[in-house]
């Protein structure tokens, strides 16, 4: 299951939810898109959420 939102400091990006992913992985790729990886059981609300709090490191990349 695949979501893309906007947040306006960072751009796009791009959250996908897999089984048997364990932890929230967040990666500034090459092309400057910005991917997230979240357990099945996280809630897109909740990854939007931990996006946000990583804000200001987002930017820096």
């Amino acid at each position: 299951m695949t979501k893309e939102i906007l947040i306006p400091e960072i751009g796009s990006v791009k959250i996908t939810k897999k089984r048997g992913v364990k932890r929230m992985i967040l990666k500034v790729k090459p092309s400057e898109k910005v991917v997230m990886t979240v357990p099945y059981s996280v809630s897109f609300s909740s990854a939007e959420n931990f996006i946000n709090e990583k804000k200001i490191g987002l930017s820096e990349a």
